[in-house]
């Protein structure tokens, strides 16, 4: 192998050293001249030149003659004759390419300089082999195969597209109808009025690969399509259909029909019945479904899973359980729908999504906090206030009248916080600028751990509560415009919170 290699290359550098012609011009012709000889070669007889090898194989060049182009070799006998207004070569799909162009038209020729197409004005290789051709605004697909083109749909088409993941099917309009080409079957499918198409991959595939559906429409109903097989999922009957989220590496589709949602598979199979109001998708585990304006929930294989005897449901994933409204109250199920806490409470938050669970109760206008475990609540704070909130990981912010505390989580031990108007951990960072260049520094840069930064209107303060200890500081200005800054900072103690609420599932619906 290696000798024969070396063979090869020894015959093309030696071809490539008796080729080396070098453009030049004489009483404005063109010709060539071997490097370092001022006798022509090519006699000069052309309009302009190309140097040999440049845009083409070696040994050969563009040329120019009477205002056409054409290609001549070494020697300078016409391998392609010059009949051409453009003349290039290009690169795509991995294959050379030789385009001739002569007014609007265009041809691709062979290493002859033999046209292999009839006249076009535009392509687009999806491939080795298949070639998206267009010419008069219409569209038409042509076949690459072993250096000769044949036409597989003619340029006749409003548009042509690929219909499948493969290369193999093609969707074709014409007079405004659509129909499907498979290349392999060479088969055309039944005519549609139009068509859609719908992509998605199974989580199971490491390669994420796309299966591609297609949703096609006649007399404004609409249908699932297979494009392999040209067979339909789904009947003709649909006002729409849609991919749901994926789930548990399921395919299943929305559809819609007289106002009324349901479900199917990829298969034709009815998951759902087409009977609700609304779904929603969480977590892509399972589906929220309405039902005469009650929720309810089910799984990906159609079993329920709570019963549509609320206004509103929310699943908080980590510990596996759905806070629910029902009457306008609200309280927690498990997923078997065992009543966890009764819907008696005006609001049901959870403040983290880590164990402990912690959960908000409001109720009268009181909050607490208990701790959710499994399917049991477990006592907690003994107090009630008027506001709890998450200050961060190790405290609770809390109020109660015009009290305003910090609570330990772990000993629940109580703290009153000094007069103030914002009050922050003293991790926060905020932006200064050391040696000319600007650096995020904490608010308690050098000062103990558990020390708060606190204002009092234009005084500022660091607060250690376990010490009861109040130094005055600098005011800081966070690292923020200043007029954003004041229309964000916590005004009378409103801390923000941290993990009140997962955010709300996209509801769909019409």
């Amino acid at each position: 192998m290696r000798k024969l290699f070396g063979i090869v290359f020894l015959a093309i550098s030696l071809n490539g050293f008796t080729q080396n012609l070098i453009p030049a011009e004489k009483k404005g012709k063109w010709g060539y001249q071997k490097e370092g000889s001022k006798k022509f070669a090519i006699k000069p007889a052309f309009e302009a030149v190309m140097p040999f090898g440049k845009m083409l194989s070696e040994g050969k060049a563009f040329v120019k003659q009477a205002g056409q182009w054409g290609i001549i070799d070494t020697k300078g006998k016409w391998l392609v004759k010059p009949t051409y207004d453009t003349l290039f070569q290009l690169k795509k799909a991995q294959i050379l390419w030789l385009l001739a162009k002569t007014g609007k038209e265009k041809f691709i020729l062979n290493a002859n300089g033999e046209k292999l197409t009839p006249a076009f004005s535009d392509f687009e290789p999806y491939n080795q082999k298949i070639i998206l051709v267009t010419k008069d605004k219409k569209w038409g697909l042509w076949q690459y195969d072993n250096g000769s083109i044949t036409e597989i749909l003619p340029i006749e088409h409003e548009k042509v597209g690929i219909a499948d993941n493969e290369l193999n099917v093609f969707y074709a309009y014409k007079n405004q109808k659509v129909r499907f080409y498979n290349v392999l079957t060479k088969k055309f499918s039944e005519e549609y009025d139009k068509h859609r198409m719908l992509r998605t991959a199974l989580k199971e595939d490491s390669t994420l690969k796309r299966i591609v559906y297609q949703v096609v429409e006649r007399n404004g109903k609409k249908g699932l399509f297979n494009p392999n097989d040209f067979k339909l999922i789904l009947p003709i009957s649909f006002d729409d259909i849609r991919l749901a989220p994926e789930g548990q590496n399921k395919i299943l589709f929305e559809v819609l029909q007289s106002g009324l949602f349901g479900i199917f598979d990829n298969e034709g199979k009815e998951i759902l019945p087409i009977v609700f109001e609304r779904f929603s998708y969480l977590y892509k585990d399972f589906v929220l479904a309405m039902k005469k304006q009650q929720w309810g929930a089910y799984n990906y294989e159609g079993k329920q899973i709570l019963s549509h005897l609320y206004q509103d449901i929310r699943y908080w994933k980590d510990a596996n359980v759905f806070a629910v409204v029902k009457d306008s109250l609200h309280g927690i199920v498990s997923y078997e729908e065992k009543i966890i806490l009764p819907p008696n409470y005006q609001a049901v938050d959870i403040m983290s999504f880590a164990k402990p669970f912690y959960i908000r109760l409001t109720q009268k206008n009181k909050q607490k906090i208990v701790i959710l475990e499994g399917d049991k609540i477990v006592p907690y704070l003994k107090e009630e206030y008027e506001k709890i909130q998450n200050f961060n990981e190790k405290y609770w912010y809390a109020q109660n009248l015009l009290k305003k505390m910090l609570i330990d989580k772990a000993t629940q031990k109580t703290w009153l916080i000094p007069p103030h108007t914002r009050i922050e951990d003293g991790k926060r960072l905020y932006l200064a600028v050391v040696d000319s260049q600007r650096v995020m520094k904490p608010y308690a840069e050098n000062q103990p751990e558990g020390t708060f930064y606190l204002e009092n209107q234009d005084k500022a303060f660091f607060w250690r509560p376990t010490e009861n200890k109040l130094i005055p500081t600098t005011k800081i200005k966070e690292w923020k415009r200043e007029a954003e800054q004041e229309d964000k900072m916590p005004q009378n103690n409103a801390i923000p919170q941290q993990n009140d609420r997962p955010k709300r599932p996209v509801r769909r619906g019409r």
